[in-house]
C-alpha cells in the first residue's frame, strides 16, 4: 500500500512529517477547478494510483479563504449558499473520479485559518470577516465529511476555540507545522488501521518534501547546467569586459 496525497500546498504541510506519504503538490489548485475540470485533470503525470493505494485529496483552503467570499458577492448569494453550490459540484466530480480511480479515495479536512491572511474587503470589520471565515470552513468540512469517503480530521489539534490556527503549531502563515506530525499519524492510523511513522521534513522550506515530475526534474537540471556554464564563463579572461559592454549596450538601447 502507498499513501498518496494530492492537492494544494497543504498536502506538504499537513503530511510532510508522515514518512510513508508520497506528496503530489499541484500549486494553486482549487476545489472549484477540480470540480469544473474533473479531479483527474489535476493528477500529475508521475502519480499512478494502484488498487491497494490510498489517495487523499487535500483541497478547498484557497476556496474557503478567498474564492467563496468573492463569488458569493458576485453571484448575489450568501457565503454558505456559495459553499453548498461548490460542494455539490465537487461531489459530482468525486463520484465520477472514483468510478475510474483504482485506489481508495479519502479527503483531508480544511485546516483552521490564520485571521491575518483573510481578505476584509467584503466585510464591515475584522470581526465579521473572522466569524464568516469560521462559518465557511465549518460548512465546507461538514460537507466534505459527508461525501461517503474517509475524512482525515486533525483540526482539534491545531485550532483555537474561535476556529483560528494556533500560531505555535503553524508555519506562521497559512499552514500547519509539518514537524508536528503526531496528530496526523494518529488520525491516519485510526482511519485506515495501518501503522505510520514520523520523519523530519525539510525546514523551514518544506516544499522539497513533495514529489517532482520528470518535467520539473529536467527544468531543475537545465537551470543548474545554465548556472554552471555562466559561472565558468565568468572565469574566462576578458569576460568582465564583455559583460560591461553588454550592460552599456542595453542601457543605451533603453534610453533611445
Amino acid at each position: 500500500m502507498s499513501l498518496l496525497i494530492l492537492g494544494d500546498s497543504h498536502t506538504i504541510f499537513n503530511f510532510g512529517g508522515v514518512a510513508e506519504a508520497k506528496i503530489y503538490h499541484v500549486a494553486g489548485v482549487t476545489m472549484h477547478r477540480a470540480a469544473r475540470d474533473g479531479i483527474q485533470s489535476i493528477v500529475p503525470r508521475n502519480c499512478h494510483p494502484k488498487a491497494d493505494d490510498i489517495l487523499v485529496l487535500s483541497l478547498g483552503e484557497i476556496d474557503s479563504r478567498a474564492q467563496i467570499p468573492k463569488h458569493a458577492r458576485l453571484n448575489g448569494r450568501s457565503t454558505l449558499e456559495e459553499v453548498d453550490g461548490l460542494c455539490d459540484r465537487f461531489k459530482s466530480a468525486l463520484v465520477e473520479f472514483m468510478r475510474k480511480c483504482p485506489a481508495s479515495v479519502a479527503i483531508c479536512c480544511i485546516i483552521p485559518f490564520n485571521p491575518y491572511t483573510l481578505s476584509h474587503q467584503y466585510y464591515d470589520d475584522t470581526e465579521a470577516a473572522v466569524l464568516d471565515a469560521k462559518s465557511i470552513r465549518d460548512r465546507m468540512n461538514e460537507r466534505l465529511k459527508g461525501m461517503g469517503v474517509p475524512f482525515i480530521d486533525v483540526r482539534i489539534a491545531f485550532s483555537n476555540p474561535d476556529g483560528t490556527l494556533i500560531p505555535s503549531r503553524s508555519d506562521a502563515t497559512l499552514h500547519l507545522d509539518p514537524r508536528i506530525s503526531a496528530p496526523m499519524i494518529a488520525e491516519l492510523e485510526r482511519t485506515f488501521g495501518e501503522p505510520f511513522t514520523h520523519m523530519d521534513p525539510p525546514w523551514p522550506n518544506a516544499f522539497p518534501r513533495a514529489e517532482v515530475t520528470n518535467a520539473e526534474m529536467r527544468r531543475k537540471v537545465r537551470k543548474e547546467l545554465e548556472r554552471s556554464i555562466k559561472n565558468v564563463w565568468l572565469l574566462l579572461p576578458g569576460a568582465h569586459k564583455v559583460r560591461s559592454a553588454l550592460k552599456a549596450f542595453r542601457k543605451k538601447e533603453l534610453s533611445t
